[in-house]
């Protein structure tokens, strides 16, 4: 958490002393892009128990190639800060057919740096989201059965990190690449899982004239 609280501030006095710079530029609307991006990574949750109908209790950790997609859109202001939200939606599926689904999304702020081509961008994204984990006995296959089923939902407030960069396609399409990790900070659960997670998509971007004729 201390290393968290750390990497906002350092963010914030990162946007402040940028916007210093360019003080006339500073609250200047340039435009806005947004799109949609599909992501994988690697999570991975803590040990948990699981009881069965015996009283038997097993150890599990899921873990695994979560694949999901979401969207965002942020607006900019000045030639670095930007402002918007974001949503996603990720599954690990199992081949006993248990699974884990995550669902987070909020507000984000980030800042870019603009290049001719590829322009990177780092910040994070503050707001909630929720978990939910199935897990089925190994020899289930009575459908009417629930007493062996393990079901957990809960929801958490959360913090999103994330680096990425923006590949110039053409003046209104841009390519999106970035990488994230799922903080919960409010609800901690030792089935929760989380990791860091790769995302690609495309956005389209539209600029003010001022924003156009400034070359960005």
């Amino acid at each position: 958490m201390k290393k968290c609280l750390f990497l906002m501030l350092c963010l914030f006095l990162f946007f402040y002393s940028s916007a210093q710079k360019n003080k006339k530029n500073r609250l200047v609307y340039q435009g806005f892009s947004g799109g949609m991006l599909l992501h994988t990574g690697y999570v991975w949750s803590n040990t948990f128990e699981v009881s069965d109908g015996d009283g038997r209790i097993r150890d599990y950790i899921r873990s695994g190639f979560p694949f999901g997609i979401g969207g965002k859109i942020h607006f900019l202001f000045g030639k670095h800060l930007r402002f918007g939200g974001e949503g996603y939606s990720t599954n690990l599926h199992f081949k006993d057919k248990s699974y884990c689904a995550t669902g987070w999304g909020g507000l984000l702020i980030d800042c870019i740096w603009q290049k001719k081509v590829v322009s990177p961008y780092v910040g994070f994204t503050f707001g909630g989201g929720s978990q939910k984990t199935l897990v089925l006995p190994d020899n289930f296959n009575d459908q009417n059965n629930t007493s062996d089923i393990y079901f957990h939902k809960f929801g958490f407030l959360a913090l999103v990190p994330f680096c990425g960069m923006e590949i110039k396609a053409t003046q209104k399409i841009k390519v999106n690449i970035k990488v994230d990790y799922l903080l919960n900070l409010s609800n901690w659960q030792k089935d929760f899982v989380t990791g860091p997670r790769l995302y690609i998509g495309v956005l389209f971007t539209t600029l003010s004239k001022k924003s156009l004729s400034a070359g960005l």
